[in-house]
């Protein structure tokens, strides 16, 4: 199951079913890590190191943290089995404001097999976010996410499709940024292409009333 979403690096790696679960698609991976090189990137809720290695790999000086021991451990001898060059710890992310350009955070969204859906019951809750003062903040939240539970975070949400298929969505934003209410995106990848919309150079179409037909296109627009 792991080589789907690891490739041939997947016999060289350690997982846990539901850590493999939790862990991004590579298209995911590499979209998140896609400006990291040369960035300082703190990797919170790292779980097996799925993302950290994708930011290593892209070039960035990477600190990876779990509050599980056993997946910080996971995530460390992944990143030696590729020769990735991350530094990995055992901690809780709520006792925690990294020194870094970028932090990145994958927040549990599951309890006792059950999908969490208020950002507030994540682990750690997203409201943790406003302790930490690095230039930029990124998180991982349910697709399903309530739109109205992010305001006053700012940036932007961005809801990400691979091939049509709704992967995550993701807040963007700062410390700087807190107070409005963010502006919604989609991202869609496939082929290896990358697009917005909108984007800074497209306004939204005209949106009316519903008449004969409703096409939704793909599930992050």
């Amino acid at each position: 199951k792991a080589v789907a979403k690891f490739g041939a690096d997947a016999a060289r790696l350690f997982f846990t079913r539901d850590a493999l679960e939790q862990a991004s698609d590579a298209p995911v991976r590499r979209y998140h890590a896609q400006e990291a090189a040369g960035q300082r990137v703190a990797d919170l809720c790292c779980g097996i190191g799925a993302d950290a290695l994708a930011f290593a790999a892209a070039g960035a000086q990477v600190m990876a943290v779990d509050l599980d021991p056993l997946r910080a451990e996971m995530a460390r001898l992944n990143a030696a089995a590729l020769g990735l060059p991350v530094t990995v710890q055992a901690a809780d992310a709520r006792d925690l404001d990294p020194d870094a350009d970028l932090v990145f955070c994958d927040p549990a969204r599951r309890e006792d097999g059950r999908r969490i859906f208020s950002v507030e019951a994540y682990h750690p809750p997203l409201s943790t976010i406003r302790r930490w003062r690095a230039p930029r903040l990124c998180v991982k939240l349910s697709p399903g996410v309530e739109i109205a539970e992010l305001n006053g975070y700012g940036g932007e949400v961005e809801f990400v499709s691979v091939a049509g298929d709704l992967k995550e969505a993701l807040l963007k934003t700062s410390r700087t940024q807190f107070g409005p209410d963010p502006i919604r995106r989609a991202v869609l990848i496939a082929n290896e292409s990358v697009q917005h919309w909108p984007d800074d150079d497209r306004e939204p179409g005209a949106i009316g009333q519903p008449r004969a037909w409703l096409i939704e296109p793909d599930a992050a627009l």
